[in-house]
């Protein structure tokens, strides 16, 4: 238990949110040709989006290994969270997408738990050969 109150507990559950937003731009599940669902989807193609959250999950799975990388990695996961907040929260404002916002709320929620999570104390776990036998 005291594993999943540690940092890397929460980045893995971030990475997984991630890559699973990645694999959902991927063919066969999202059409390749379809229109981009809010302002910053059109920077690109879906499958160019998708490796690019796939990327950045796997960068945040390997970090919960190397604790050096770890805020990288959840700024990185936190600041792709944040722009598709802030792309559909634009396409409402500007009439596009009338229930963006709804969408908004989704990747907004996972940004400010995990900077709510990492804001406070870090609880580090501690190797199998340690006083607490884990």
């Amino acid at each position: 238990m005291r594993w999943f109150k540690s940092d890397e507990a929460g980045l893995t559950i971030l990475a997984w949110l991630t890559i699973a937003r990645g694999l959902s731009y991927l063919p066969p599940l999202l059409s390749q040709g379809r229109p981009p669902a809010h302002w910053l989807e059109g920077w690109a193609t879906p499958a160019v989006w998708g490796a690019v959250w796939v990327a950045a999950g796997l960068f945040c799975l390997v970090a919960t290994r190397v604790g050096a990388w770890l805020p990288a990695a959840v700024g990185m996961a936190v600041g792709l969270h944040l722009a598709w907040a802030a792309s559909y929260l634009l396409g409402t404002l500007a009439g596009d997408t009338a229930r963006g916002w709804v969408s908004a709320l989704n990747y907004l929620a996972v940004s400010l738990l995990a900077l709510y999570a990492y804001s406070r104390e870090r609880v580090q776990v501690l190797g199998r050969n340690n006083d607490e036998g884990e």
